[in-house]
């Protein structure tokens, strides 16, 4: 009973006597709600004797503005505003009118009041804008968005004055938001004797969302309350001045239209956040019981405004003088959501919540995220130390361990993509599938991999992890709906040489990963390494290729090497040295086998030779032998080019020989066929030896 009438809220008008027009009593009049009287009676009174009537109190210290509050008179209440009555007043009990319009619910009261308010402040920056124009002798013609146009017809003291005017004009801009703000931290601000703001007293989501929507560019209501202000004029003296407020209902638009677009987007960003500022300090305003807004409508069960301040940075970690915070005061299970839920309890990792929560009949599967996430998965993504613990007190609520969110991923993938070594021990530890397959068809092995988290990746393989990447038959069989997304699909190894993760790399080929493994593109890790230009790693996997050279000569289904696609000039080096080594290797080889078939020769009995046939034909086989060795290497040097190019042209040199001798011979056997002694068959035969010869 103590703690309810802590959070009992109650305001009190004095109630007037009856109404009698022969003794007109002001509070009496408001009570009945009689506006010609009260118009009637001000018209036979002075200006004093009508700012004597709005200045007068009750016992409670009320003025006759606050009772039309209370009643939800608006036109009674635009009346007394234009007239004078005082905005800012406060009772005896130290509330103004927004206690009343808070506490009573007067959404139309309040829409007439904000739109009064925001006429008044356009009326004022209307007179300071003629007033400034007059001054330095300009016109809205004349300027536009911060520059002087048509300067060739304005004087010159009006274009050395200009500068003055800019200044002139934004400093009217600053000033206007900056007293606006000012207005209404005096009326939100204000603390009762309780130390209750008008905030304190909300109970109506309407009402204070557009309470809290204060702007001067703020139209709503504002077609209604034109119409009122007309109304209002045929109750009144066509001697009175009336309001309309359709005659400053451009002017934000008057004031931009002078600045710079720079200029008044600044001021603008400037009031929007003293703006929030404000409201937030007005929130997180407590009363003699430390007791915020945000406690009183936990307390009440009002769901929409409990989300409402917290969206507008109400503090809900805030205790009052129990020890309480609007957490532990609330009111339904809808009001605790709003407040908290295991989701959020699980970022912050907070055990004790999590168990109470779940206890008060929470679902700790429930994925109540916009991703989809559920409290497994938070904890998981919580950066708190405690997060371990948290995640432990959920698996003991029978969480689902292998649920997934909107992207198909699991605990297990959020911790192996952000490297949460000690979360993924405790996820496998209690059943969690190291296989599953997101979305996109990864599994959390290729996410540690993606992010070079070694640790995880050991782990996730030594618990059965598959290192290899998946197939076309395994799409089909866990999700046949996901079979274009084979086009994307990489093994782990292939991931790690794509983002240059030497150390996963290395971990991966030791644990048993297939080297010259290729995607579907037939792209092998070389050419993933070299095209993202990862020199260290094409180096490290240029050194592993050696020597059979099975990588650097695949092509992809482009018919691309890994070099073709390089762009990179320190990759390139890479690739050239190790052509250079290469080519030094297989010098060496044919170097050290010639040098060997020398001391073979060398060690070799020295053997008589028998006819010239003998001798010639072992060394046409040696020198077929040598020939062989040279064609061993394509890229021999150059001093061995001219060894060969020599053997070769004396090879020629003696068969060009042989011919001319044979020549020579057949030349001496043919006779003259002019001289006497030579016959007929001599002429045959020389005849048929010379074609011989041609062919």
């Amino acid at each position: 009973m103590e703690e309810d009438k802590k959070f009992k809220l109650k305001l009190g008008i004095t109630k007037p006597p009856p109404f009698d027009p022969d003794t007109f009593n002001i509070f009496s009049a408001v009570s009945y709600g009689k506006l010609t009287a009260i118009v009637d009676h001000f018209e036979i009174l002075d200006e004093g004797g009508i700012s004597y009537l709005l200045a007068e109190r009750d016992d409670k210290g009320n003025i006759p503005l606050d009772l039309a509050v209370y009643l939800g008179f608006k036109n009674i209440v635009l009346y007394f505003l234009k007239c004078g009555a005082e905005l800012n007043s406060v009772d005896l009990k130290q509330r103004n009118l927004f206690h009343n319009l808070c506490y009573k619910r007067n959404f139309t009261t309040l829409i007439t009041i904000q739109n009064f308010v925001i006429n008044d402040f356009k009326e004022r920056l209307h007179q300071d804008l003629i007033s400034t124009k007059h001054t330095y002798g300009l016109k809205n013609i004349d300027v536009k968005q911060g520059k002087l146009i048509k300067s060739g017809y304005i004087s010159k003291k009006i274009q050395n004055n200009f500068k003055d005017f800019m200044a002139a004009i934004e400093s009217l801009a600053i000033n206007i938001h900056e007293e606006y703000i000012q207005f209404y931290r005096t009326v939100l601000s204000q603390q009762d004797e309780e130390g209750r703001t008008p905030l304190h007293f909300s109970t109506f989501e309407k009402l204070v969302t557009s309470l809290l929507s204060f702007g001067l560019e703020n139209t709503e209501g504002f077609e209604e309350f034109s119409y009122d202000c007309q109304q209002l004029k045929f109750l009144e003296d066509d001697s009175i001045k009336t309001l309309d407020p359709r005659k400053h209902f451009d002017i934000m638009n008057e004031l931009k239209h002078f600045l710079e677009p720079s200029v008044y987007k600044k001021i603008i960003k400037t009031y929007k956040k003293d703006k929030k500022a404000l409201i937030k300090e007005v929130l997180n305003t407590e009363d003699i019981n430390d007791q915020t807004p945000l406690h009183i409508v936990s307390r009440r069960g009002n769901y929409v405004l409990v989300r409402f301040f917290l969206r507008l940075g109400a503090d809900a970690n805030l205790r009052d003088c129990q020890r309480k915070n609007p957490l532990d005061i609330a009111k339904n299970k809808y009001v605790r959501q709003a407040l908290t839920n295991l989701n959020d309890e699980a970022s912050k990792g907070n055990d004790k919540n999590i168990t109470r929560l779940c206890e008060e009949g929470d679902n700790i599967n429930e994925r109540n995220d916009i991703l989809g996430e559920a409290p497994i998965h938070r904890a998981v993504l919580s950066k708190l130390k405690s997060k371990v613990s948290a995640l432990r007190t959920i698996l003991d609520q029978d969480a689902n361990v292998d649920l997934v969110d909107n992207n198909g991923w699991t605990a297990l993938h959020h911790a192996a993509y952000n490297g949460e070594y000690e979360s993924a021990v405790e996820l496998i530890s209690n059943g969690a599938n190291v296989n599953c397959y997101s979305n996109s068809m990864k599994t959390p092995l290729h996410f540690a991999a993606l992010n070079d988290h070694a640790d995880v990746v050991n782990l996730l393989v030594t618990k059965g992890a598959k290192i290899e990447g998946i197939s076309n038959k395994e799409i089909q069989k866990f999700a046949p709906q996901n079979s274009s997304l084979i086009m994307d699909n990489i093994s782990p190894l292939l991931i790690a040489s794509r983002k240059g993760h030497t150390n996963c790399f290395e971990l991966l080929l030791s644990l048993g990963a297939n080297l010259h493994e290729t995607d579907v593109r037939e792209w092998n890790c070389l050419h993933f390494a070299a095209y993202n230009g990862h020199h260290e790693l094409v180096n490290k996997i240029l050194q592993i290729d050696h020597p059979e050279n099975i990588l650097i000569k695949q092509k992809n289904k482009q018919e691309h090497l890994p070099f073709d696609i390089c762009k990179n000039e320190k990759t390139k080096f890479y690739f050239r040295k190790k052509k250079k080594d290469d080519e030094d290797a297989i010098k060496r080889k044919f170097l050290e086998l010639r040098k060997k078939k020398k001391l073979e020769n060398q060690k070799k009995p020295k053997t008589k030779k028998t006819s010239g046939k003998a001798t010639k034909k072992p060394l046409k086989e040696e020198n077929k032998e040598s020939d062989d060795d040279y064609s061993m290497d394509e890229d021999h040097d150059e001093d061995d080019k001219k060894a060969l190019d020599s053997d070769k042209r004396k090879k020629n040199k003696d068969n060009t020989s042989n011919k001319k001798s044979e020549v020579k011979g057949i030349n001496s056997k043919i006779k003259d066929p002019f001289s006497k002694k030579a016959s007929k068959s001599s002429l045959k035969d020389s005849a048929r030896s010379s074609k011989k010869l041609g062919k």
